[in-house]
């Protein structure tokens, strides 16, 4: 069970630094398209757009590494000098930390669309009722699951 538990660590945690170098890649490359505009509205605009796109990808790479940190945690043992806010005990705090960082991205995405701009207004608001319906569906899936998987991983 531990082999296929490195396993998941691996993949979590290659997936989660890619998606780190693919942020600062994407960074670099909009700003170097954008830096004779600079101070433009256009320029501004796309790097606002390019800054909220990035907060997406990094909340998806800091999800993966939390998966990763916390089956290390579960199945393997406590990693050394890892902050105190990463250190998992159970399951079910490997799942809450994860729908935190589920719900910022589903608000991050939202807001984004604001930034991109829609056909009309009733767009927006479909979205934003749809993002909103989502984030009380997570909310109430970790309340009335909160608890469960609390045992901690047989050593």
């Amino acid at each position: 069970m531990r082999f296929l538990a490195v396993l998941g660590v691996i993949s979590s945690s290659l997936l989660a630094v890619a998606l780190f170098v693919a942020a600062i890649a994407r960074t670099v490359i909009d700003i170097w398209a954008n830096l004779g505009l600079f101070g433009t509205k256009e320029a501004v605009k796309q790097l606002l757009i390019s800054g909220i796109e990035q907060a997406d990808v990094l909340l998806v790479a800091v999800a993966l590494l939390i998966v990763g940190f916390g089956l290390y945690t579960l199945f393997i043992g406590t990693p050394t000098n890892a902050p105190r806010w990463l250190k998992i005990t159970s399951l079910s705090e490997l799942k809450s930390k994860l729908t935190d960082v589920i719900v910022v991205a589903i608000f991050v995405k939202f807001f984004s669309q604001a930034v991109y701009g829609t056909e009309n207004m009733q767009d927006l608001l479909m979205r934003g009722a749809a993002s909103g319906l989502m984030i009380v569906a997570v909310a109430i899936f970790g309340m009335t699951h909160s608890g469960r998987g609390d045992q901690k991983s047989p050593d």
